[in-house]
């Protein structure tokens, strides 16, 4: 056997390990464009990425919409020397990327052609690309000048609170060479009655206005929300920026740094104020749906239910910090985790907002949670829009067996002894009875009293320690009980993969040792009640509090958690709570 294993293994690393280093490496091509928007006097860059593969050209595709201005091509090769069995073996990698550089013949959204490469008699093909054309509005002063800054705004007449992109883009003859060029990066940011968010930049780009070549590139790009109704100015200001110029000296050139400034022009917003509203308004504009979902419709008593209210559609969305289910009285509710799941693009804020519960019926019944209602300001149709959640029904039964539904003794009698957890077993109760000596004792009074209290006497010194055990001080008591928590904390503070339910045990094993509290009574507000009785400090309340619902919250919920951190968050507040009782009972 131990032959067959060694020579299995000598197989692998002779044979299969060298054919896997030396083999072809995977042919890809794909496809790419230096940016998604264009403006109609602009080349788009478009470009064949090819890996893997000895190819220097590829079929012109046909490209409707555009004219082909020019193609080039660019090569990165490397290679490696791999020994195998004494042998050297090359292993090289290319990569050819052909650019097709395009002149837009029409605007709105165009479709780049898909790359299709032929290779030993393979045909490989990568995705085309979809982009927006746009039109250049550019005063017919500005045509005139070495150097202007174009404006976009989205929308001019915005409602209050509808998002809005305002996007500077500067336009020079001066070259913008990757190597030489650089913008001070100081962006204008005061933009008054506006809420706002930083923008991706677009690079640096080329194009020919009527005859002249422009160098491009776009400053700054922001998304705006405005708070105020009203006309709104956003202030000329400058953009400071540098470029070189090449100077012939001698045999040598060299370069000189040139300092340029222009000036971004004035923009003015009309903003709408939104029409009268009821007290209902959320505060919410856009275009929203509503659902709600949960991950069991029939639970037992005291398990948790997750309840999750997912904000969907366009908008701003950070207006709503919170929403406010109606959840039944007897539930015990969790504050909700809230994950937003968003992107910010010149089309707006797009994406959903999820606000998720943590809730524990802590009785049986039949129970609903009713339909929960937003209201909201759609700008489209200039309208007051309401949404809504389905009611959902809850039927709750008993305590759940904690023993996961396993009988562990049926019957009034056991013939067996069973262990469970190794704390409780069941008595063998089918013994035969023993025999009994009775012994006669004199009848004299005081022989009797003699011979009782000198038994009384013999036992006490007989079981004195162990009475000393069974009956130590209160205080030492608890200390003891204490310290074995403390320590069972630190060592599964340095278990790895440790999980939320062995950090939660430990606390159910301290309030009902130390505390008395039977597991049913240790909700949230059980726990504060009980720490309160003991006069410990509101700021320690607080801390174990937080402990006890991340936990809670990690066991139905999930999420990433340093469950070791927390164990030893849990040891130290004991050692404060028990501090303080010490203090309280002193």
């Amino acid at each position: 056997m131990l032959n067959m294993v060694r020579n299995f293994w000598i197989f692998i690393i002779t044979v299969c390990l060298p054919l896997i280093l030396v083999a072809e490496p995977e042919v890809k091509v794909s496809t790419a464009t230096d940016k998604n928007q264009y403006f109609d006097s602009e080349y788009v860059y478009y470009s064949f990425i090819i890996e893997n593969a000895d190819i220097k050209e590829v079929t012109r595709p046909q490209f409707d919409g555009f004219q082909l201005i020019d193609t080039k091509v660019r090569s990165n090769s490397s290679s490696s020397l791999i020994i195998i069995n004494g042998k050297r073996v090359n292993k090289s990698e290319d990569k050819y990327e052909i650019i097709f550089i395009l002149k837009p013949l029409k605007r709105g959204s165009l479709v780049l052609p898909d790359a299709e490469v032929t290779f030993n008699g393979k045909v490989y093909r990568g995705a085309g690309k979809q982009i927006f054309v746009k039109k250049l509005n550019v005063p017919e002063d500005d045509l005139d000048k070495d150097q202007f800054v174009v404006v976009e705004c989205s929308n001019y007449n915005p409602y209050q609170g509808e998002s809005f992109t305002l996007t500077y883009t500067i336009f020079t003859q001066y070259p913008l060479q990757e190597e030489g060029q650089f913008i001070t990066r100081n962006p204008f940011i005061n933009f008054g009655d506006f809420n706002f968010k930083e923008l991706d930049r677009f690079g640096a780009s080329t194009m020919m206005i009527k005859g002249k070549q422009y160098y491009t590139v776009q400053f700054q790009s922001h998304l705006l929300s405005p708070v105020k109704s009203g006309r709104k100015e956003i202030a000329s200001f400058p953009i400071e920026y540098a470029t070189f110029r090449v100077i012939n000296d001698g045999w040598f050139g060299r370069r000189e740094r040139v300092d340029k400034k222009v000036f971004a022009p004035k923009v003015t917003i009309n903003v709408r104020a939104l029409p009268p509203s009821n007290s209902e308004f959320s505060g919410l504009v856009g275009d929203f749906k509503i659902k709600v979902e949960v991950d069991k419709k029939t639970l037992h008593a005291n398990d948790a239910l997750t309840v999750k209210y997912v904000l969907s559609g366009a908008g701003n969305f950070e207006i709503l910090k919170s929403v406010s289910p109606d959840f039944p009285a007897n539930w015990e509710v969790f504050d909700p985790t809230i994950n937003e799941q968003t992107t910010i693009s010149t089309l707006g804020k797009k994406g959903k907002k999820i606000y998720e519960y943590v809730v524990i019926p802590r009785k049986s019944g039949a129970y609903s949670i009713p339909s929960f209602t937003l209201h909201y300001f759609n700008p489209t149709v200039g309208l007051y829009q309401k949404i809504a959640t389905e009611s959902v029904n809850i039927q709750v039964g008993g305590e759940g067996d904690n023993n996961g539904g396993k009988a562990l003794f049926s019957g009034t009698q056991s013939s067996k002894v069973e262990a469970v957890d190794e704390e409780i077993r069941f008595l063998k109760t089918d013994f035969a009875p023993q025999k009994i000596e009775i012994i006669y004792i004199p009848e004299s009074k005081w022989f009797t009293y003699a011979l009782i209290l000198g038994s009384v006497f013999w036992l006490v010194l007989s079981f004195l320690p162990w009475l000393v055990r069974f009956f130590p001080d209160k205080t030492e008591q608890r200390k003891s009980k204490v310290l074995q928590i403390i320590k069972e904390f630190n060592l599964i503070g340095k278990k790895e993969n440790l999980k939320g339910n062995e950090v939660m045990m430990l606390w159910e094993k301290y309030w009902i040792n130390i505390f008395n509290l039977d597991k049913s009574k240790q909700s949230i507000n059980d726990l504060v009640e009980i720490l309160q009785q003991n006069q410990i400090s509101e700021e320690l309340i607080q801390r174990t509090k937080q402990v006890i619902n991340d936990l809670t919250r990690s066991q139905y919920a999930g999420g990433n958690i340093n469950y070791n951190k927390l164990a030893k968050e849990s040891s130290d507040l004991i050692k404060l709570i028990e501090e303080e009782c010490l203090l309280a009972n002193d």
